[in-house]
């Protein structure tokens, strides 16, 4: 198992909870369930990012072709940090919903581009016993068993 299999498994779990949250935001949920939503969201994608930067982008360091893309990846998880540590001082419903619909939005587009150009790098680049010793250690940081 390569670790992009499981972090494209992670966004596929994300891309679900972002279709919840915006049936929520067109329902016009309440400013509680709002941020209660968020506060769960920004969890998992601090989580997640958490282990591309501390994982993925290691492996991609000696390489020079990859700096650029790497570079631009973990300053988007910053933008996305930021955006949902904003999520529980907004004021209202309004503000909450519009934060999440950019959190969802910045992150679809970051996704996007890690499934289309950084994973692809990340494979063609990275030896096959590396990244399953990558994967060994995603399934240990997240607490899980690999058959």
């Amino acid at each position: 198992m390569k670790l992009t299999h499981v972090l494209l498994g992670e966004h596929a779990v994300l891309y679900s909870l972002f279709d919840h949250i915006e049936r929520q935001l067109a329902a016009g949920a309440d400013l509680a369930a709002l941020q209660a939503i968020g506060g769960a969201l920004a969890e998992a994608l601090v989580s997640h990012a958490k282990l591309e930067d501390e994982l993925l982008f290691p492996a991609l360091a000696s390489t020079p072709a990859a700096e650029g893309p790497v570079s631009v990846m973990r300053e988007e998880h910053g933008d996305i940090d930021e955006l949902c540590a904003d999520l529980p001082r907004a004021d209202d419903a309004d503000d909450a919903a519009a934060l999440l619909g950019e959190i969802i939005e910045m992150s679809r587009a970051h996704f996007a581009k890690e499934e289309h150009m950084l994973f692809p790098l990340v494979e063609q680049l990275a030896d096959a016993t590396e990244l399953e010793c990558l994967t060994e250690n995603w399934a240990r940081l997240r607490g899980v068993t690999l058959g």
